[in-house]
């Protein structure tokens, strides 16, 4: 009789720490899609650090700014057309907005910087890094198939107002003014 209740108090003992187990699990599996904080570095070696959930990017130290996150490739056309534009927004707009932009195919990390200097970018490039979770994030709330350039347009408190992708993404200026009309509604 003593080992048939020795026996059951195990049994209940594994069915409470498998479930536990199973809750942690669980849980912390449907929080991965909610919600993630990533740290990337700039090719300045300056920290980006961004959260982001299915309506919110936020990048820590820019909020009160607009953001403009790209995606993009140095062999792109279209990307490589924006740049001007980008460049000149970034400027006239340096104290309302921050541009941070990522090279969609990696280069090395002197290739990245050379190409910097070259188009004389004055906004911030996200250097080498593990984008796995990032790019997933955009395929799964934004149905994002990696085509380029893309564009993430959050306002000043990190609601996401528009993702564009693909050449629609190159009109700046009036992606910029349609993210203001909205965040004014």
């Amino acid at each position: 009789m003593k080992n048939k209740i020795v026996n059951v108090l195990l049994v209940i003992v594994t069915i409470i720490l498998i479930w536990s187990i199973y809750s942690k699990f669980t849980a912390s599996v449907s929080t991965v899609g909610l919600s993630k904080h990533i740290e990337f570095s700039t090719i300045k070696n300056e920290k980006v650090l961004i959260d982001f959930d299915e309506n919110y990017f936020k990048v820590e130290h820019e909020q009160g700014k607009i953001v403009i996150f790209k995606i993009f490739a140095w062999d792109c056309p279209y990307c490589l057309k924006e740049i001007p534009e980008l460049i000149k927004l970034q400027s006239e707009f340096a104290n309302q907005l921050e541009i941070i932009a990522l090279v969609a195919k990696e280069g090395t990390h002197q290739e990245n910087l050379e190409m910097t200097e070259h188009y004389a970018i004055n906004y911030k490039v996200l250097d080498r890094g593990d984008y796995k979770e990032l790019f997933s994030y955009l395929q799964k709330s934004h149905d994002w198939k990696g085509i380029i350039p893309a564009s993430l347009i959050m306002n000043e408190s990190g609601k996401i107002l528009t993702f564009k992708k693909g050449v629609y993404s190159y009109s700046f200026a009036e992606l910029l003014k349609q993210s203001l009309q909205l965040n004014g509604e």
